[in-house]
């Protein structure tokens, strides 16, 4: 069966389309180029905005906000970033800045003002916190224990995980408290444990038995068996500390892990500290020159000074009145430098929170943002290239045909 043929009205009709859309593919290949500059233009111009942007939200607050983290462990959990203007500039509702329409304004989530804040203890003040905590109980102990004899034993196994132990004694019907603390010692290996709860077997005849649930103040270095034996626990004289050797053998794995955990709590202060120093010599807040000037000053002062102690971790009265000393004028210093960072967000020549809004919104402002505008201008570029995709295609499809 031979192919249709084309009428003249057929024909003709066809024609002047391919003409049509020959034309617009014309148009648009040139609207193509046209357009791409004038996304070239608007990114310019948003680019303006966005070094104001970055200015009050990286190089100022970004600043402070990493700074207050080190020091005392607050920080925003999301702060504000550049996709929170993005989301507006592309009207992306999932976007929590977007606003709903007729609104044209960004909002203001609180992250703007620098809320809400959450805490990590990975910050210079949990380090003073530890480091006093393993210097007192390097002299003190955790408290000490009673009621037990030299025949008590426990009778499960003892690890960093344990939360509960059995303990036996074959002669001796025993009589600790809730909060005693004991030191749990086999094999070279020895850990501290505080008491929380006690249930007693109800024994009235040998062996007494009892199960304590605990709290592991000082981990073993591993997994003690059971039949370990338990002692009481009240700190190392001077003598013990300035030669770092336990007159009782049992209580030397102690003594070491005491004194590592005095070196981890001052390495995370190290850490911290070079984390604001960092922060301090890239914030670029004018009105702070000065307050970065001295807190600079302070806070190498007391890296220097915990890098050197840990050279030897001296621990006798004399090693540790140097860590007390030093502690004595840091903390101080922490307290009034998170004073003066909140004070700085607001405060200064400039409020810092508006600034950062303001430039935001200039940029994403569902109307009239400059990144709104340019990405307007991306949406049209694609537009304007897919109707010519089209176009040429009905070109192709039309001449096809006249050419049966």
């Amino acid at each position: 069966m031979p192919a249709p043929t084309l009428t003249q009205n057929e024909i003709d009709q066809i024609t002047i389309e391919l003409a049509r859309q020959t034309n617009l593919v014309a148009s648009l290949t040139q609207a193509v180029p046209n357009n791409t500059a004038r996304v070239a233009e608007l990114a310019i111009v948003d680019g303006g905005y966005k070094k104001f942007f970055d200015y009050y939200n990286t190089n100022i607050i970004g600043k402070y906000d990493a700074e207050r983290k080190a020091l005392d462990g607050q920080f925003i959990n999301s702060p504000i970033a550049e996709a929170d203007i993005i989301g507006p500039a592309t009207l992306n509702t999932t976007i929590r800045t977007t606003p709903t329409a007729p609104s044209t304004t960004m909002i203001r989530v609180s992250q703007f003002d620098g809320t809400p804040l959450v805490y990590t203890a990975s910050n210079e003040t949990q380090g003073i916190t530890d480091q006093i905590a393993m210097e007192v109980a390097l002299v003190s102990g955790f408290g000490s224990g009673a009621g037990l004899s030299g025949t008590t034993r426990t009778a499960s196994i003892f690890n960093s995980a344990s939360t509960s132990i059995n303990i036996t004694d074959s002669a001796f019907n025993f009589n600790p408290s809730i909060n005693d603390v004991f030191v749990i010692y086999s094999g070279g290996d020895a850990g501290i444990i505080r008491i929380n709860s006690i249930v007693d077997g109800g024994e009235i005849i040998s062996p007494y038995t009892q199960v304590w649930g605990v709290t592991v103040l000082v981990n073993p270095s591993g997994t003690i068996a059971s039949n370990a034996s338990l002692t009481t626990f009240g700190g190392f004289n001077n003598t013990e500390r300035t030669s770092k050797v336990a007159s009782n053998s049992n209580l030397q794995p102690i003594m070491m892990s005491l004194i590592a955990s005095l070196e981890t709590a001052i390495n995370l202060r190290i850490s911290q500290l070079a984390v604001q120093t960092i922060a301090l010599n890239t914030n670029e807040d004018p009105d702070a020159a000065s307050q970065i000037s001295s807190t600079l000053v302070n806070v190498s002062t007391s890296s220097s000074n915990l890098t050197d102690y840990l050279v030897t971790t001296l621990i006798s009265d004399s090693g540790l009145t140097t860590l007390s000393t030093e502690r004595g004028v840091r903390s101080p210093q922490i307290s009034a430098r998170v004073s003066q960072i909140v004070n700085n967000y607001t405060n200064q020549t400039e409020n810092y929170y508006d600034k950062r809004y303001s430039y935001a919104n200039n940029r994403g402002n569902t109307a009239s943002g400059s990144l709104r505008l340019q990405k307007v201008a991306e949406q049209a570029e694609a537009a304007i290239t897919s109707y010519k995709s089209t176009a040429e295609d009905s070109v192709t499809s039309l001449t096809n045909i006249l050419n049966v």
